[in-house]
């Protein structure tokens, strides 16, 4: 008998090159405009209560609308990218929080609002799962831990950069700023 290379073999040979760079690069912006999606939540809700824009009540069903989309997005992401491809499942659910991200941040009303964060959330829960999917598919073996851990920072910077924005955007333009910045990214 021969042995002959499967391409489990053949990945985990290969040095980290370009490819891998720029992989590496859409998929930690990904995870960081995830997590600073993700984030925004307890600055934007605290500034619509004094505006009247919002009750603590709906400020609790925005905050179940988001873990529901996460958790389906999240229980759908395998399915998806194994029809369609990670690849496509990447930027379609990167795509699908972005522009309703940008829709948010003109939502006339808070009930609007809600439904749109829960189908964000739906892309959001679904690209945590395609970004670490795609640097465990993609990668070397030898190389894997750390690219995860570089993705982990990517989205840790992600949540501080959205505490800190908040801090700033949301005085000056409203909530509806943070919801701009995060669909533009």
């Amino acid at each position: 008998m021969s042995a002959h290379p499967t391409a489990a073999s053949r990945l985990d040979s290969l040095p980290i090159g370009r490819f891998h760079r720029r992989m590496m690069l859409l998929v930690g912006l990904g995870m960081f405009f995830d997590s600073f999606d993700n984030t925004l939540s307890s600055a934007v809700l605290a500034s619509m209560l004094p505006s009247g824009f919002s009750t603590l009540e709906l400020n609790s069903l925005f905050l179940s609308a988001t873990f529901a989309g996460l958790a389906i997005g999240a229980a759908l992401a395998g399915w998806l990218s194994d029809r369609v491809g990670r690849g496509f499942a990447f930027q379609f659910n990167l795509a699908l929080f972005g522009v309703l991200a940008l829709g948010a941040a003109f939502a006339p009303n808070m009930e609007v609002l809600i439904g749109l964060r829960f189908l964000m959330a739906i892309g959001m829960g679904a690209e945590y799962v395609i970004c670490y999917g795609l640097i465990t598919e993609f990668f070397p073996r030898g190389h894997r831990g750390r690219y995860l851990g570089v993705l982990g920072i990517c989205g840790g910077l992600g949540v501080s950069m959205s505490s800190l924005l908040g801090w700033v955007v949301i005085p000056t333009f409203s909530w509806r700023g943070m919801f701009v910045i995060g669909g533009v990214g």
